[in-house]
């Protein structure tokens, strides 16, 4: 592992880079934001009990926020509230005397509706704070501002790296950071199939070695096995934190059966709980506090349990519990060894590892890829037990000798879906031939002589004209529209997100997905940035989310990119082969 020093380097860098970032948007005059769309202006409206959502109402005759992206919602203060004020003071000044947690708050827009005022237009919003909602007023001014990056999270990140002794390591959780095992790559995980009792293997393993790996190819269903976990540790009375990177992937276990009950009982809390979170789970806690109690467990996203590395010297919780830990630092996993007796890492290596700003990083910090790509860290440590739950519900059996290419050939499909032949038939003769009856991928190829972050007219086109075939000859299909690129994101919200407002359609970002389950799924690939699109890991998570069939978009040449990871080109090379339709 590289040097305690060269660890603290390496964050201050990440810190630099994502300062002179926010430094852009903070010194900016709000006037200018406004007029660059990425600043707006609404009125509050209500609050939603049954769904959890908010409203805005906002002037129709300005530009409105973009659907689906994050945005930092906040109020403005009396003095603040003018035009002509924003010509005079900066962005940070809107936000420097706010309170953090009921005057701030994330949120996405997810819908747009008539309002009461026919010069205005209603934002439906989620994902707001509780603690927001309930200190807002009718036709108070809410400003929806750009999202900012995490930076308390690799603040607290580089703290926990400062912590760590000059000399010899002596904790479990700094010998983690500091000590130089050999590491075995390509090591085979011991697999796991329903047939075992799995929460009871891993107790018995985290027993005797207090930190394992569990790894969940996709639709593996490792978040039951959470939830089945947790279940039996609470009614055990032990103490128990569930973290992960997204708020999303925390509250995702209080949909399995084993928690019902125990919410019942008031036994489950989460910090940050929203409005959205509270609809869904009326019985799920608020969390003040990150704290331990018997017979207890607590959701945090990351960053909230970073925020407590530093004031505990021994472990607090009995079972710590990361979930989604591909996008974990090895810090991360060390701040779970610090606080928890015992650490059941959950999580995939062959998916999104945490995005770096540093430029070149991995060539300025020796070693550094290990601290970055914590979980591809552990699993290649052969002292850690690391099992391999090989049993997909999701993919098709055709999806999953694909998606094997990435996971040597041990998965299994135990999907139900078995045939997409009533789909075809209800496709109609023009569409049915653009899913195979054995699901799994599809390669559409456009030809193009431009280069760049955008799709050309004529494939978007064919999206355009699939996605209404699936929506109106099938009944009741999720579908994801995925992409790699912001860019491309920007297009594809711009042309597809007005014309299905209605349907369940998402359009994201792979980066932004993982977790996602859904019928139908486009990975939309531009005839630029191969490198970040065609990366390994992008790219098993954007073609695994189908439980149907997986329409990769794409340049006719993309094959012969001899750049690009092996695995990868022989997908792509497979699905030629097998499947494909020239746009």
């Amino acid at each position: 592992m590289t040097s305690r020093e060269t660890q603290i380097e390496f964050y201050e860098c990440e810190l630099r880079q994502i300062e002179l970032d926010i430094k852009r948007t903070r010194e900016s005059l709000p006037i200018s934001l406004v007029a660059n769309e990425e600043l707006f202006r609404g009125l509050y409206q209500g609050y939603d009990v049954l769904r959890g959502n908010i409203f805005i109402d906002f002037r129709r005759d300005k530009p409105t926020p973009r659907l689906d992206q994050l945005f930092t919602a906040f109020v403005v203060s009396a003095e603040n509230k003018s035009l002509e004020r924003w010509k005079q003071i900066l962005y940070c000044d809107l936000l420097s005397s706010l309170n953090s947690e009921t005057d701030l708050s994330e949120l996405k827009v997810v819908n747009f509706i008539s309002a009461d005022n026919p010069d205005m237009i209603r934002a439906i919003c989620r994902d707001v704070s509780l603690s927001f909602i309930d200190c807002r007023q009718r036709n108070e001014m809410i400003c929806l501002g750009p999202a900012e990056p995490p930076v308390e999270y690799l603040v607290n990140l580089r703290h926990l790296t400062e912590l760590l002794p000059s000399d010899k390591p002596r904790r479990s959780w700094e010998k983690l950071l500091l000590n130089s095992p050999t590491l075995k790559p390509d090591r085979l995980p011991i697999l796991l199939t329903e047939a075992e009792d799995i929460p009871q293997v891993l107790e018995d393993a985290v027993h005797s070695h207090r930190l394992i790996v569990l790894q969940g190819p996709p639709g593996t269903g490792k978040t039951h096995q959470i939830a089945d976990t947790i279940a039996r540790l609470l009614n055990e009375n032990q103490s128990v934190l569930l973290t992960a990177q997204t708020n999303r992937s925390v509250v995702e276990v209080c949909a399995k059966p084993f928690l019902q009950p125990l919410l019942t009982d008031g036994k489950v809390s989460k910090t940050s709980l929203s409005g959205s979170e509270k609809a869904a789970y009326p019985a799920l806690l608020p969390a003040k506090e990150v704290t331990a109690q018997p017979g207890h467990a607590v959701l945090t996203t990351f960053y909230q349990f970073s925020m407590h590395w530093e004031k505990y010297e021994e472990p607090v919780f009995d079972y710590i519990i990361v979930e989604e830990a591909s996008q974990a630092f090895l810090t991360t996993l060390a701040g779970a060894l610090k606080l928890g007796q015992y650490v059941i890492v959950v999580g995939d290596p062959y998916q999104l590892e945490p995005i770096i700003k540093c430029n070149k990083a991995f060539e300025k910090f020796k070693g550094i890829e290990q601290l970055v790509n914590g979980l591809q860290t552990l699993c290649s440590m052969p002292t850690i037990p690391f099992y391999r739950k090989v049993e997909t519900r999701r993919l098709m059996e055709r999806s999953t000798r694909f998606t094997n290419l990435f996971y040597q050939n041990t998965i299994r499909s135990l999907a139900l879906n078995k045939s997409l032949e009533t789909d075809r038939e209800l496709l109609g003769p023009d569409w049915k031939d653009k899913i195979p009856d054995s699901g799994g991928p599809v390669l559409c190829t456009y030809a193009s002589t431009s280069v760049g972050k955008q799709l050309p007219a004529k494939a978007m086109k064919f999206i355009t004209n699939l996605l209404d075939a699936l929506f109106t000859k099938l009944n009741r299909q999720e579908v994801a529209v995925l992409v790699p690129f912001r860019e491309t994101l920007s297009q594809c919200q711009r042309e597809l997100k007005p014309r299905f407002t209605e349907k369940a359609l998402l359009i994201e970002t792979v980066d932004r997905v993982q977790g996602l389950d859904v019928d139908y799924c486009f990975y939309i690939l531009p005839d630029d940035g191969y490198p970040h699109s065609l990366n390994q890991n992008r790219f098993n998570v954007a073609t695994s989310r189908a439980r149907k069939a997986t329409i990769i978009v794409a340049h006719h040449q993309i094959s012969k990119l001899a750049a690009a990871n092996p695995a990868v080109i022989r997908y792509l090379t497979e699905a030629i082969i097998e499947y494909r339709i020239e746009i």
